[in-house]
This record gives structure tokens, C-alpha cells and sequence, in this order.
């Protein structure tokens, strides 16, 4: 006979029959009338500790069920945080669950199923699509060995194991019928469907008792628009829970007459708007800003809520919109897509590109970087007044830093993304290194050097086809040299999504302004099928 022996004070047993009233009430099928239990004699709902296997047990009526993990090798001095003697029992407000003390750690206490039966597996949400899907690993409470099989969605399959971590298989992956024994742990799997917001289901039997395993995918959908002028609403078009995100066009850098540095172009803005209320199936209409080319302002981006009374920024459709970048203009460095102009309830502004030197030789300025969800735009660095002289750096993206000025012979270094990062090292009478991460590009050294490109902060990604987007940061600006014979090189392009391009270096044949980045438009909704 099993030692079995009860180990709470009269007070401990009462609360503990109410608590296990709750516990069970909501795994048990409809109540029946049970006798009583034997070995030892208990009455329906009483409860003892278990020595030989270190588990509390309920009588159902006719047999001890453990209500734990069982664990013959437990069994020590006492539990700590906190300090508990084997045996009891306590509620951990933490995690909203009633412990036990098997001589070594606290336990979570669980219910069952009845004769036969096993732990109801938790349901899985928000997974990714055709994927597959473990599901916990549960002990079944059964009396001796019983039929084990599964059915159901996504190829569902169990296995079989001998401890709760399943470091050791009784029985390995399989969906073919087999048989479970007392004490065993069971774990299923199945691959997640491949539609968005939308269940695979298990159904595991083991004797004459079922449970259903359900895996949901998740309902959040991206889509990002670069181009054309109209879209469709998703027939599963949730308006209580989306967001619409909008960055303007870069403005592109100056491409300068001799005698002066071209200014940089500035970043474009970013706007947003939540909760959108569309009609489904509806066609309505926006707007991609360009990228703007040398010396060519950067478009604005705008999304409207009809097809009609959107042919601008301005338009009385429009839900929102952020305004592009413009063009560097000789020397003078663009500004920014501003917030003040934008549509939307979340607002940042594009960085502005840098001012050029004055003076024959001089260096281009960098370009702006454009605003983001996390901040303005960093602007682009100034080329110094002396001939002769390095680019600016460009300016870092969402919320980065502004790009370094350039100087005597050296570059100026690309402004940081917003981790403190990514911006191009500088560098003399050499080619401006190019941005990474958000991160501006850097100027060119002395002499007839290209400014380097910037770069894109990716913080988006089509559901449809997993292509990344974000903010893109500013392009350094062109090296100048007043000594003649020369000719420029461009300068740096603006980066991802509405980074501004750098000015053109002066020398005899001065060199083109970069390119700024077009906007971009990014939808995301949880669907509501």
C-alpha cells in the first residue's frame, strides 16, 4: 500500500475542498454520484498527499487522481521562495495559481478529465502561417493504459514522453493510433493555417475522452504602396483596429554653377492616422511622392478616404498626408518635409539639407534624412567656406542625429540612426562612405569625391511577399577642389523612403546633386475575419 497521508490542519482541508471545487468544476463533465475512495478510505473531494510519488490526490468518488506532476525522485528538506514544508500548499498571486511543495520546489496544481482523461492543452493565437505549432507538454491522469489517437487540420501529430520536458520519448512524432500509459506526458503538434486570422484545430482522444487543440493565425496584415494612384479596400478590412502610415518624397540635392557648393536636399515628413473607418471593397485614392532628382523638390504622399477631392495634399479627402522634401538651391540646403503642413494625428518632420560653402572649391552640403514613427529627421552637415573643401555628412533617419559638417580636405560623417549608429565615417580626399541602418551617409574628402549614399531604417514588412521598408536617411555631399582640370562627381543619393539627396562639390565641371528617395505609403489592419 502507498504511504499516503494527510497532511492539512482541519482549517487547510476546508479550504482546500473549496478550492478544488473551483479548480475541477470547470474540467469535470456533468457531475455523477461516486462511492467512496479506498487504500486510503477517502470521501469524494478529500485530499492527501501522496509520499511515494510527491503529489497531492483528490478523491473523484471512486479513485485517487493526482492533481500534479508526479515525482517519486522529489522529496527533500523543504521548499524555498517561500519556505514550505512538504506537502503544502499555498496560492501564488503572481501567476494567479495554487502551488504545492513536493519536498523540493513549488508545483503548479492542475486539473483533469475524468476516467480517463488529460490536461486540456492551452490554445495557441496571433502564430505566423504555415508554420508549425508545438503545443505544450501535459501528464494525463488515467488508470493503467488506454487508446490514444488524433485527428483534425494541418497535419496534427503527438508524441508520447517520459518527463514533462520530453527530454525522453516513449513513443516519437507520429498521427497513428497507439496507447498511453498512467504517469506518461503527452505534447501535440500541427502546421498553422495559411490564411490570416484563421484556426487549425486537434482533436486528441485518449479512451472514450476527447479535447480539442485550437492554433489561430494572426490577423495583422501590411501592405505597402509605392506606386499607382488607387486601392481597393481588403474585404476583411477591420476599422477599429489599422493604421495608416505616410512619408514624403526627398528633395534632391543642388547641382551647382561654379563658384559655390550645392546645398543638400531636404528629408521627407512622416504622418500617421489610427482606426480609419473604410467601407470594405471600396475604392479609394493617393498619392506616392517622387523622389525628387538634382535640383527637383521631393513629392508629397497622401492617402484619401474616397476617389474624389484628392488631387492634392490640400484635398478635403484626404485623411493623411506628409509634405515632401525640396530641392537644395545653390548653396542654400532644402527644408524638410514640415509636420505644420502634414494631415494626420501623429506628426514629424523631414530633416533639412545642409547649407554649402560659398566660395570656388567648396564642398556640397548633405542631405536631410527623412522623419519616422520615433522622430524628425536629422539634417544634413554644411561643407565649409574655403576651398577645397569635404562634403557634409547626410542626415540620419527617424529620429537619428544630424549629419557632421565637412572641412579642410575631410568629409563629414553621416548623422546616426537612432540607435547611435550606422552614420558613414569620414574621411580625406576620398569617396564619402555610405550610410547603413538609418544611418547618413557620409561627404566626400577633398578633390572631386563622391558623397555616399544613404541609408534605410527597416521597420516594415509586406505580409503578401515579406519586402521590407522604412525611413530612409540623408546622402553626403559631393568633395570640392578649386584647382582646375576637374570634374565633380555625384553626390550621395537619399536612402530608403524620403532620405534627401547631397549638393554637388564645385570644381571646374561641378558635380551632380543626388537623387532624393520617393515617399511611401504603409497600411497595416488586423483582419477581421
Amino acid at each position: 500500500m502507498m504511504d499516503k497521508r494527510n497532511v492539512f490542519r482541519s482549517r487547510d482541508i476546508k479550504v482546500m475542498r473549496l478550492l478544488l471545487a473551483a479548480l475541477f468544476l470547470a474540467v469535470l463533465s456533468p457531475a455523477l454520484a461516486y462511492a467512496d475512495c479506498t487504500n486510503p478510505p477517502g470521501a469524494e473531494g478529500d485530499l492527501v498527499f501522496n509520499d511515494d510519488y510527491n503529489v497531492p490526490q483528490v478523491c473523484t468518488g471512486t479513485n485517487w487522481v493526482a492533481v500534479g506532476v508526479l515525482n517519486p525522485s522529489a522529496g527533500g528538506s523543504g521548499c524555498t521562495g517561500p519556505d514550505g514544508v512538504e506537502g503544502q500548499i499555498l496560492y501564488n498571486a503572481d501567476h494567479h495559481v495554487p502551488q504545492y511543495c513536493d519536498g523540493d520546489d513549488w508545483r503548479e496544481m492542475i486539473g483533469y478529465l475524468d476516467a480517463p482523461g488529460f490536461l486540456g492543452f492551452a490554445d495557441l493565437t496571433d502564430q505566423a502561417t504555415s508554420t508549425l505549432v508545438s503545443s505544450g507538454i501535459l501528464q494525463v491522469n488515467i488508470s493503467g493504459s488506454q487508446s490514444i489517437n488524433i485527428s483534425g487540420d494541418g497535419s496534427p501529430e503527438y508524441r508520447i514522453c517520459a518527463d514533462d520536458g520530453c527530454s525522453s520519448e516513449v513513443q516519437t512524432w507520429g498521427s497513428a493510433s497507439g496507447t498511453i500509459s498512467t504517469g506518461d506526458f503527452l505534447q501535440l503538434r500541427l502546421t498553422s493555417n495559411a490564411a490570416l486570422a484563421a484556426t487549425n484545430s486537434a482533436t486528441i482522444t485518449v479512451g472514450s475522452s476527447s479535447d480539442q487543440w485550437d492554433v489561430k493565425t494572426s490577423g495583422s496584415v501590411t501592405i505597402i504602396l509605392t506606386a499607382g494612384t488607387s486601392w481597393n479596400v481588403p474585404a476583411d478590412w477591420n476599422s477599429s483596429n489599422n493604421t495608416i502610415e505616410v512619408i514624403g518624397g526627398g528633395g534632391g540635392g543642388d547641382s551647382p554653377t561654379i563658384g559655390d557648393g550645392g546645398g543638400g536636399g531636404g528629408g521627407g515628413g512622416y504622418s500617421k492616422i489610427t482606426n480609419l473607418t473604410l467601407t470594405p471593397s471600396a475604392s479609394v485614392s493617393y498619392a506616392v511622392g517622387t523622389g525628387g532628382a538634382a535640383d527637383t523638390d521631393g513629392g508629397d504622399t497622401y492617402f484619401c478616404n474616397s476617389t474624389s477631392n484628392c488631387a492634392s495634399i490640400g484635398g478635403t479627402a484626404v485623411v493623411v498626408g506628409a509634405k515632401g522634401g525640396t530641392m537644395g538651391s545653390n548653396a542654400t540646403g532644402g527644408a524638410g518635409g514640415g509636420a505644420g503642413s502634414g494631415v494626420g494625428t501623429t506628426k514629424f518632420s523631414g530633416g533639412g539639407g545642409g547649407t554649402a560653402g560659398t566660395t570656388a572649391g567648396d564642398g556640397g552640403a548633405g542631405g536631410g534624412g527623412a522623419a519616422g514613427p520615433h522622430g524628425n529627421g536629422g539634417n544634413g552637415g554644411t561643407s565649409t567656406t574655403s576651398g577645397s573643401t569635404g562634403g557634409g555628412g547626410g542626415g540620419g533617419a527617424n529620429g537619428g542625429s544630424n549629419g557632421l559638417n565637412g572641412a579642410d580636405d575631410w568629409g563629414g560623417g553621416g548623422g546616426n540612426n537612432r540607435f547611435g549608429s550606422g552614420g558613414g565615417a569620414d574621411d580625406a580626399e576620398g569617396n564619402g562612405e555610405d550610410g547603413t541602418a538609418g544611418g547618413g551617409g557620409a561627404g566626400g574628402g577633398d578633390g572631386p569625391t563622391a558623397g555616399g549614399d544613404g541609408s534605410q531604417d527597416t521597420l516594415w514588412t509586406q505580409t503578401s511577399d515579406s519586402a521590407t521598408a522604412g525611413p530612409g536617411s540623408g546622402g553626403g555631399g559631393g568633395g570640392g577642389d578649386e584647382d582646375p582640370g576637374y570634374t565633380g562627381v555625384a553626390a550621395g543619393a537619399g536612402g530608403g523612403y524620403g532620405g534627401g539627396g547631397g549638393g554637388g562639390g564645385d570644381v571646374d565641371t561641378p558635380g551632380v546633386g543626388g537623387a532624393g528617395a520617393q515617399g511611401i505609403i504603409v497600411i497595416t489592419y488586423d483582419s477581421s475575419s
